[in-house]
């Protein structure tokens, strides 16, 4: 006798692309494609917070305290942070 060991799934569970087995090349894919939608969305949030930084400073009496400049040096150590993880680094070796 023949065990089957194959578990058996709801017609719902079937339609559902998380049942689906998919291949590394469609795992690949999906992670590149998640990599470069990570890329876009940083870069729109970056460009929009540029404009509204420079809508801001555009009014006289707009005085940044000393928590949005800490908060600025902080954003801006974490660049530096990455530019010498990826740019920088590279470059010595």
């Amino acid at each position: 006798m023949m065990t089957d060991y194959r578990c058996r799934v709801s017609e719902e569970d079937a339609r559902d692309p998380y049942f689906d087995e998919g291949t590394a090349e469609d795992e690949r894919e999906r992670a590149l494609q998640a990599h470069i939608d990570r890329r876009e969305t940083l870069k729109a949030i970056v460009a929009a917070s540029q404009e509204k930084i420079d809508r801001l400073l555009k009014f006289a009496n707009f005085s940044p305290d000393a928590e949005d400049i800490e908060a600025a040096e902080t954003l801006d150590s974490f660049l530096d942070f990455y530019i010498y993880k990826f740019i920088l680094k590279d470059r010595e070796v």
